[in-house]
């Protein structure tokens, strides 16, 4: 597996000359595994800058990925409208996270772009988006098995456990 680190920084993106070592903008995190998959973890931030490096290199081919979301924190999904695939009709996501209090992953996602919170809805985005729920159970992407355990923060957060080609990553946040 290849790991990339696109934003790690909690609560507010600090793009700034001395937070570029470590970078400045809110968690995302991309891999890849052998079979070319790509996994994203959390969409904060860095998805914007991710979603650039896929368009350079796909070109006009279809992008594919599943994207893991820990929590709904806007740190961690702030990123999704700036996220340029999600605007091709090619491409196809499949998002997964837990049911939160005010509904499904998709009812999530969908209310950071309602009014009046931005000035467009999520409908506009013609990517193919598919809105899993993942629980206790492994679940199967392909080439990676993925499990899951809930973390201690407030109205809950995801823990993911990674396993490919003899390989284990986790990832795990603000516990």
């Amino acid at each position: 597996m290849k790991v990339r680190f696109w934003g790690v920084r909690g609560s507010l993106p600090t793009p700034a000359l001395e937070n570029l070592r470590y970078g400045g903008n809110t968690p995302c995190v991309e891999v890849r595994t052998p079979k070319g998959n790509i996994l994203i973890f959390d969409c904060g931030s860095g998805l914007r800058l991710l979603g650039k490096q896929l368009l350079a290199e796909f070109g006009h081919k279809r992008i594919q990925a599943q994207v893991l979301l820990s929590h709904y924190h806007w740190d961690h999904i702030q990123g999704i409208p700036f996220f340029e695939p999600l605007y091709n009709p090619e491409n196809h996501f499949h998002f997964y996270s837990f049911k939160s209090r005010l509904g499904s992953v998709q009812e999530a996602l969908e209310g950071q772009m309602s009014d009046p919170y931005f000035p467009v809805n999520m409908s506009i985005m013609q990517a193919q988006r598919h809105f899993h729920e993942i629980g206790k159970d492994p679940v199967t992407l392909d080439d990676v098995e993925v499990r899951t355990l809930p973390l201690n923060h407030p109205q809950g957060c995801l823990g993911f456990r990674v396993e490919c080609g003899g390989f284990v990553l986790v990832y795990a946040t603000e516990n």
